[in-house]
């Protein structure tokens, strides 16, 4: 639901908390990451990451299944799931 709202409306910002390995693949990024949403495609499912560590990524599609596999994993530090912040512009 948010996601369709958010394509829908140009008053506000998701950011999502992630695991970077989950959404790129990389072995390397094993980390915590944050990144905000560009797009999402209801008819694919897909949501486009606009990653700004772009030494190493361009911005790029994934699953929303993957977008929320890689949400949802505890932080070791904290114990706490990682998530997303929206940001309503009144």
């Amino acid at each position: 639901r948010l996601l369709a709202e958010n394509e829908q409306s140009s008053r506000d910002v998701i950011i999502v908390n992630f695991r970077q390995r989950v959404l790129t693949g990389d072995p390397e990024g094993d980390v915590g990451h944050i990144a905000p949403v560009g797009a999402y495609d209801a008819a694919r499912g897909r949501v486009l990451v606009l990653d700004p560590d772009r030494r190493w990524y361009e911005p790029y599609w994934v699953p929303v299944e993957v977008l929320l596999q890689g949400m949802t994993i505890q932080d070791p530090e904290s114990g706490q799931s990682r998530g997303l912040l929206r940001i309503v512009m009144k």
